[in-house]
This record gives C-alpha cells, sequence and structure tokens, in this order.
C-alpha cells in the first residue's frame, strides 16, 4: 500500500511503501510533523493521502478494569480486580481464553508475572520487567501460531 505526504496546499513531501491497513490511520506522524488523512484512491491499491497539519488533538483513553470479565471471562483466575486495578498490564498476561495449545505458551510467562507481583517492591525497574515480560510472552505466542497461508493474488 501506498502512502503520500503532501503539506498542507498540497505540495509533494514523501511517499512511501506500507503494510495494508484495514482501515487507514487518521493520523501519521513522520518525524517531527503530523499528516492527518486525507484521501483514499477508489481503486484498492491506489494511494492514500495524508496532508500536513499544524496541530492534532489526540482522544485521552483511560485504562480502566470495569468489565475485565467481559474481555477475559476467565481472568478472575489468574489476577483478582484489585490487583489489575492497581497494575494495569496484568491483564495481558491471561490466558484461559486462548486454546489449550496456546493456553500452554501463555501460562509460564503469566506464572512469572505472579511471582514478580508477589515478590518485587513497587518501583520502576519492577514496571519495567512486567512490561518486558509482556513483550517476551506476546513474542512467544505468536511465534506458536500457524503460518499465514499466502495470498493468492
Amino acid at each position: 500500500m501506498k502512502i503520500i505526504l503532501e503539506t498542507s496546499t498540497g505540495l509533494f513531501v514523501h511517499e512511501q511503501e506500507a503494510p495494508p491497513f484495514n482501515e487507514p490511520p487518521e493520523v501519521i506522524g513522520w518525524g517531527d510533523r503530523v499528516f492527518k488523512f486525507y484521501a483514499q484512491a477508489k481503486n484498492p491499491d491506489g494511494p492514500i493521502m495524508y496532508r500536513e497539519v499544524f496541530a492534532y488533538a489526540l482522544p485521552v483513553v483511560l485504562i480502566s478494569t470495569v468489565g475485565v470479565e467481559a474481555t477475559h471471562p476467565s481472568a478472575q483466575k489468574e489476577f483478582t480486580d484489585a490487583e489489575i486495578r492497581e497494575n494495569p498490564i496484568l491483564r495481558f498476561f491471561h490466558y484461559s481464553h486462548l486454546p489449550p495449545s496456546l493456553q500452554a505458551r501463555s501460562k509460564p510467562f503469566c506464572d512469572l508475572a505472579r511471582t514478580i507481583l508477589d515478590t518485587t517492591p513497587i518501583n520502576a525497574e519492577r514496571t519495567a520487567a512486567f512490561r518486558k515480560l509482556l513483550e517476551a510472552k506476546d513474542a512467544g505466542v505468536r511465534a506458536a501460531l500457524p503460518p499465514k497461508p499466502p495470498e493468492v493474488k
């Protein structure tokens, strides 16, 4: 998919190939410049156009653990609501909702998150440990997924 960046008056700035999007992002940052979605070609292989804007207000997203059960019905098995309220990143270590093969891959990371939670004092390094453990868990689980079949053109 081709992305074309233009100044606010339509002058060419940059052209870049990018992986396809389901929906094009509303805003793209490029260095210290900001570009807002402007137009998309009717042809699916056509470029997506962005025009430079002076500023763009990003909505604030508040993380809430209310309704965790709706996202992960079995969440209570791994961490309590109180633990998730105090450490929102823990909700990403749930694994009971996964298929059995991925549960086996994900559980050790959840167990280690539990150990860190129970044995490590609250500080910046503990937060970093959770974040890096989550990155490792995500990669480990993705590595166990079946390969994506080639696209037929």
